[in-house]
């Protein structure tokens, strides 16, 4: 889908602006497009807005912790959910990450570093 597709220009509008399409296309929980198409067409423009922003941190909230205890976009919409303030996960690292992460390793490294300077040095 084009940006041109997700934020077309429409009567009201003079700028791209976020489609029902669009928004439930990106929220990650796919329940009640119905009623949460409903729900959509009650929000102001600035809540139409508002809610598509949140997107991104809803989204990295079902990647880390699954999308079973997501409310359904209707109520998502209905109560104003992209408001609330929840501490977001964080994603898990890579095995590289936990790796590097790892004092022993920091050390090894560190020491290597060193020997390599006093080479460099001479």
């Amino acid at each position: 889908m084009t940006l041109m597709e997700m934020f077309p220009v429409d009567d009201h509008h003079d700028y791209h602006f976020p489609t029902f399409d669009a928004w439930y296309d990106g929220y990650p929980r796919k329940t009640g497009r119905m009623k949460a198409e409903k729900s959509w067409d009650k929000l102001t423009d600035a809540e139409k807005i508002q809610a598509w922003d949140a997107l991104a941190d809803w989204n990295r909230k079902a990647a880390v912790e699954g999308t079973k205890f997501l409310p359904y976009p209707a109520t998502w919409l209905n109560q104003r959910r992209w408001e609330d303030e929840e501490i977001l996960p964080e994603l898990p690292k890579s095995k590289n990450m936990q790796t590097l992460a790892n004092p022993n390793l920091q050390a090894a490294l560190a020491a290597i570093d060193a020997r390599n300077q006093g080479e460099l040095n001479q």
